[in-house]
């Protein structure tokens, strides 16, 4: 998996998949994010809520913005419009940017209860939406890495058009797990 796609590209599959290692009772899994750079983080969000074991609850992870966005001074934000279904919502000014305001919980899904052991390989490339996958379950599972030390990217953003043509993208969050863990990931 070089990186997680949207929901209309993968969410699906990963389900299947996952449905079949529970009809064939599977129990530990080893998962390749060597060169994944990241991606959606609503499809790693899917990805943790397929792994992790039945009864698990909680803070999955949150996301930490900076003073300025948390205190309503990004006054860039005014200018940018959140855009659903083609239609414009509210701007990003608007959004919470609290920790109590970004705090995404497990939502236990697809039929794999009995996961015990999740083994990931890594490398230097395994980034962002990649970590956050193996950062998320770390507090709820054995959790094992092999391979080399990640790129340690656990942030997110997204993008603040200028002049009505140019999309740039800052780094806007650091996302951290239920133990209040982010950053590079190694053993």
């Amino acid at each position: 998996m070089q990186r997680f796609s949207n929901k209309e590209n993968s969410e699906s599959a990963l389900t299947t998949v996952f449905n079949n290692f529970a009809a064939k009772g599977v129990t530990d899994l080893i998962i390749d994010l060597r060169y994944n750079g990241g991606g959606y983080i609503s499809t790693a969000q899917h990805l943790i809520n397929l792994i992790a074991p039945t009864g698990t609850s909680g803070t999955m992870f949150t996301e930490h913005y900076n003073s300025t966005m948390q205190n309503k001074k990004a006054t860039i934000l005014k200018n940018q419009p959140v855009v659903d279904n083609g239609r414009i919502t509210g701007t990003y000014f608007d959004d919470d940017y609290t920790v109590s305001g970004n705090t995404t919980t497990f939502q236990k899904t697809g039929n794999l209860t009995g996961v015990k052991n999740v083994v990931f390989i890594v490398e230097r490339y395994t980034a962002s939406a990649s970590e956050l996958v193996i950062n998320s379950l770390k507090p709820h599972m054995t959790v094992k890495l092999v391979g080399e030390t990640s790129y340690g990217k656990p942030i997110g953003f997204f993008p603040i058009t200028l002049e009505n043509k140019y999309d740039v993208y800052f780094s806007m969050f650091e996302t951290k797990n239920s133990a209040g863990a982010g950053g590079i990931i190694m053993e």
